[in-house]
Parts: structure tokens; C-alpha cells; sequence
């Protein structure tokens, strides 16, 4: 899921990707934080912290990506 919303975001080096979509972005974010909260207390530490830094991480690409393409 995280690979697939970078790859909708675009790469980081395009201010504008000329391939992003935002609402599918958005959707698999959605998605992975439903898998946090879902999965809350059966992570190990170790899983947690990656998949609140993945989530972090897409939201903040997602925010560039948003704000370039207005």
C-alpha cells in the first residue's frame, strides 16, 4: 500500500508530478491508517514505529504534491 502511494505521488525529484493522483493517494493512506488503528496492540514496536513513520512520511508528500499542484 505504501509503495503504491508513493508511486502515485511521483518522485520526489518532480515538484509536479505529471502522473500523481491525489484522491488514489489519499485512498491508500486512508487504507494504512485503517490498518494502524485495526491492528493497534498486536504491532511489535518495531512494526508500529514503521507504519506510523510510512504513514507520516506519505501525508507529508502528499501535502508537497497537493500544494505544487494548486
Amino acid at each position: 500500500l505504501g509503495a503504491n502511494a508513493m508511486g502515485m505521488l511521483g518522485t520526489e525529484d518532480e515538484l509536479v508530478p505529471s502522473r500523481a493522483d491525489l484522491a488514489q493517494a489519499a485512498q491508500h493512506i486512508d487504507m494504512l491508517r485503517l490498518l494502524k488503528d485495526k491492528t493497534q496492540g498486536n504491532l511489535e514496536d518495531e512494526e508500529h514505529r514503521l507504519l506510523e513513520t510510512l504513514i507520516y512520511d506519505l501525508q507529508v508528500r502528499y501535502l508537497e504534491v497537493a500544494k505544487q499542484a494548486t
